[in-house]
């Protein structure tokens, strides 16, 4: 009895050592499965693109269909991300029809965005999500991110450092000298006493909603598409420049591509229906919209540099011609530019460890007669971005 309990005994031992054997090796197991997973998420972020928004007085106020990776993820996604945008023009008084109007963009604007990514598979169970594109559920190929913003139109601390700039260099001052540095001016009304916005001290504004639902179409090794589809509701006020007060839609196709061990290539374009702004004012934004998008990581060492362009067309109705005054300079220096003229941003960034901090320009090719260069112009809302943002993926 004694030499069968020893047997007993030596038999539970062994598999007690063989169960956690069993144990350890799974929790390695998990451990490396979880440790790969996070490694690539943390690639996907490192090369993810820039995706600044086209800011601006004007433009922020309606919808932006940044780009986005288009990879598909598994899991929740966090992007935190704070800008800071000089606009500046001179009064621009415009007149269409017999219908007069009046814009006037001279700040600095802070803005806060938040945004979280998920994928529809974490509320509808469908099936794994580690398969090839075409064999995964709907679920599994699904994801939105929700996004909110708050602003803060103030006079900053920009203009002297951008006057100074452009006083070292030798280029045009855009006239800002007719005005003292560092105000808030922002104003759009008609002649009819119709105001969308009239602010002259610091105002905080919060902005709109804005849900955006990707769609994967290709899953590779080497890329992936993806339809886009974005949607902002007027959740903003209005008053304070924080909204338009209506609803926007756009529709796009993007596309991700690595390209060796170093490059990634991002790439969208996108058709957008912009509404009105909710004041029956004259002077409206044009019906539909097209953006494009170019970005470009390159991973050298630890950090990764990003070089970004986007191409935004004219926001607001035609037809409106400026009332000549302020001198010869009056055109350059006016809102023309910002409000009836394409928009290309060029932005260059770099990120380490999620956090990314780019600068943004416009430079858009076009007739500039009386600018030193003339096949180039600028539209100063906004003159320039600065950027910084933290991104996480769970």
């Amino acid at each position: 009895m004694k030499t069968n309990r020893l047997h007993s005994n030596d038999w539970h031992s062994k598999h007690s050592v063989s169960r956690c054997a069993a144990g350890a090796f799974l929790s390695l197991l998990a451990a490396l499965t979880s440790s790969a997973q996070a490694d690539s998420d943390a690639d996907f972020v490192a090369t993810a693109p820039l995706g600044v928004r086209t800011q601006g007085v004007l433009r922020e106020l309606f919808l932006d269909p940044v780009l986005l990776d288009a990879r598909p993820r598994t899991g929740m996604e966090i992007d935190l991300r704070w800008s800071a945008a000089n606009s500046w023009s001179i009064p621009t008084q415009m007149v269409r029809k017999g219908q007069g109007a009046e814009l006037w963009t001279d700040e600095q604007a802070d803005s806060l965005t938040a945004r979280v990514r998920l994928p529809w598979s974490v509320f509808f169970k469908g099936g794994p999500t580690n398969l090839p594109g075409s064999a995964k559920s709907l679920s599994a190929r699904v994801s939105t991110a929700i996004e909110w913003r708050a602003t803060e139109h103030w006079g900053g601390w920009s203009d002297g450092a951008i006057a100074g700039f452009h006083n070292l260099i030798g280029g045009f001052g855009y006239d800002r000298n007719l005005y003292p540095a560092n105000q808030t001016r922002l104003q759009l009304r008609d002649q009819n006493a119709v105001t969308v916005f009239d602010l002259h001290a610091p105002t905080l504004a919060l902005g709109d909603l804005v849900a955006r639902t990707e769609f994967d179409l290709v899953d590779g090794s080497r890329g992936a598409l993806a339809l886009r589809f974005d949607v902002k509701a007027p959740t903003g006020t209005v008053a304070r420049a924080g909204s338009s007060g209506g609803w926007d839609e756009s529709l796009g196709l993007a596309g991700t591509l690595t390209l060796g061990s170093r490059f990634t290539l991002h790439a969208m374009a996108t058709i957008a229906q912009f509404g009105h702004f909710s004041q029956p004012i004259e002077l409206q934004p044009k019906r539909w919209h097209a953006t494009g998008d170019l970005s470009l990581a390159f991973k050298l060492g630890a950090v990764e540099l990003l070089l970004e362009d986007r191409l935004a067309t004219p926001l607001l109705e035609p037809g409106w011609t400026r009332v000549e005054f302020g001198g010869s300079n009056g055109l350059i220096s006016s809102a023309l530019n910002a409000a009836f003229r394409p928009h290309n941003q060029v932005s260059l960034g770099a990120r380490w460890r999620g956090f990314t901090f780019w600068l943004s320009e416009d430079y858009t090719p076009g007739a500039n007669p009386r600018s030193t260069i003339t096949w180039v112009y600028v539209s100063n809302s906004p003159d320039i971005v600065a950027g910084l943002s933290w991104t996480k993926a769970f």
